[in-house]
């Protein structure tokens, strides 16, 4: 929903305080769940223009790398989100 979110991540990590944290909630995979469900719902998340990321964590890394801080994700619900954690050290 974000047409520039790569480059809003990081834009997103600038304004943190020292011992911050930026956590960040995405649509993952579905790798997990029925098949049923996870065409129904990239179906319904295609018509609102919705599109999942599931490059979000490696996004996350990258920044992190970039910027000397950790960042750690995980997929939750059986693949139906991917949680995101950036922490400035």
């Amino acid at each position: 929903m974000i047409p520039e979110w790569k480059r809003t991540l990081r834009l997103a990590t600038d304004p943190l305080a020292p011992d911050g944290d930026l956590h960040v909630v995405d649509f993952s995979d579905q790798a997990e769940l029925p098949d049923w469900f996870r065409q129904g719902l990239f179906a319904w998340l295609k018509y609102f223009s919705v599109t999942p990321r599931p490059d979000l964590c490696t996004q996350l890394n990258d920044v992190a790398h970039a910027t000397g801080q950790t960042c750690r994700a995980r997929k939750l619900y059986k693949g139906y989100a991917m949680l995101g954690e950036f922490h400035i050290q």
